[in-house]
């Protein structure tokens, strides 16, 4: 489940950094990331409206998730070991 989510994460990375090139200087206040330190999680705000919350639980998107190709499980996380042995 983490892969996905790690998967969804770089694939929002991306269109948001699309997005944030497209737009116009007056505008770019309106897409941002934002670290909430105090609540302990990101948001994602374009266009003035926050798509999506990266916090403990995972992400959360407010919207579709569109890809092409495939996503792949590339095993990646260093203590997925340790949780697949219990």
């Amino acid at each position: 489940m983490k892969k996905i989510y790690l998967a969804a994460f770089s694939i929002l990375i991306a269109s948001l950094y699309i997005a944030s090139t497209q737009v116009l200087a007056d505008n770019a206040a309106k897409t941002r990331i934002e670290a909430d330190e105090k609540a302990g999680v990101i948001r994602f705000i374009v266009e003035g409206e926050e798509r999506a919350v990266l916090d403990a639980d995972g992400l959360h998107v407010n919207g579709s998730i569109e890809y092409t190709g495939a996503l792949t499980d590339t095993n990646v996380w260093p203590d997925s070991e340790e949780k697949d042995a219990q």
